[in-house]
């Protein structure tokens, strides 16, 4: 990629897939690894004016796979979420903490069901 202000903007874009792809692993420490170039590529943003100079179906590409990459991360996250809330109810433990970091204890709902 030749144009530097498209380049920067993909740039967002790998670090965002990167970061969808590490919350899937539910990996803490593959999670935390993204901070650093997510934040370095944010940090980079190219301005409007930058981008103005580029092709506009360029620019689009770009921040459509910004999009999804956002909306991955989103529903991964959500997704791991509710395996975490499930997983904590199973032990009795609801998915809060009291104000002294002891886990509450969880209501019982009944049954977990799940379908595979």
């Amino acid at each position: 990629m030749t144009d530097p202000a498209l380049a920067r903007l993909a740039a967002v874009a790998d670090a965002l897939e990167q970061l969808a792809f590490a919350v899937a692993s539910a990996r803490a420490d593959t999670i935390a690894a993204c901070e650093a170039p997510l934040e370095a590529a944010v940090a980079d943003l190219p301005t409007a004016a930058e981008l103005a100079r580029s092709t506009p179906a360029d620019v689009h590409a770009q921040l459509q796979r910004i999009q999804l990459a956002v909306r991955r991360c989103r529903r991964i996250g959500h997704a791991l979420g509710e395996v975490v809330t499930a997983s904590l109810a199973a032990q009795g433990a609801a998915p809060a903490y009291a104000p002294a970091g002891a886990a509450t204890v969880a209501p019982r709902f009944g049954r977990i069901e799940a379908r595979v």
